[in-house]
């Protein structure tokens, strides 16, 4: 019989040996705790493809700024924990980007956190967790990347397997499958999210 695969969390003191290995094209960190700098990534000047996932003392992810060569990023929590990102500013530097992955985050910059993916130009798919941001995070990321494969995502999530519909947004809550109120409720939020992507408009300087 066959079991799970675990998980041990590994304790490194700091990353400063990986600053010597310039010629790193792929990274994966999983399960890794004891440091919290990542500046010594900036020095992989030849690093593609970059994965991270509950690194428990980590949230400044800024030792990311500059790697110009880096075209996936994905920065992944658990279904139990949610990695914390400090903010997003780190985006801006990272303008050679293809694909973004952000699953079980949480982020406490205020809106509009996600406003430095308007740096990414070569970016062409984006996977955002459906709960890990306000409503208004959602609007933005739709208007900024607009054209980009998973911008635009569903405002709701049926699992007929719980008889619930899941609301796009953290905090924006759910409702029971053939409820009396689910027209209600479906409705509420499409106008509120109508109204999130106007003030996202007017953040971005652009018309309707």
């Amino acid at each position: 019989m066959s079991r799970a695969p675990t998980h041990n969390q590994i304790q490194v003191k700091n990353i400063d040996f990986l600053a010597r290995l310039p010629l790193l094209r792929e990274l994966v960190l999983e399960y890794v705790s004891g440091f919290y700098d990542l500046s010594p990534l900036k020095e992989l000047k030849s690093l593609k493809s970059a994965h991270f996932e509950n690194l428990r003392r980590v949230s400044d992810f800024s030792g990311l700024s500059g790697i110009a060569s880096l075209r996936y990023l994905g920065i992944n929590g658990t279904l139990d924990w949610d990695q914390s990102i400090k903010d997003f500013e780190f985006l801006r530097d990272l303008g050679a980007l293809e694909a973004l992955k952000l699953i079980w985050v949480k982020c406490k910059a205020p809106y509009p956190a996600l406003l430095p993916l308007v740096a990414l130009k070569n970016l062409k798919k984006i996977n955002i967790y459906p709960q890990a941001f306000a409503l208004e995070e959602y609007a933005l990321v739709q208007l900024v990347c607009e054209g980009v494969e998973g911008a635009k995502m569903p405002l709701t999530t049926e699992f007929k397997d719980t008889g619930y519909v899941k609301f796009l947004g953290r905090g924006s809550g759910h409702t029971k499958i053939g409820a009396k109120n689910e027209v209600q409720k479906r409705a509420e939020l499409e106008q509120k999210f109508e109204a999130c992507k106007q003030k996202a408009r007017e953040v971005l300087g652009i018309g309707r």
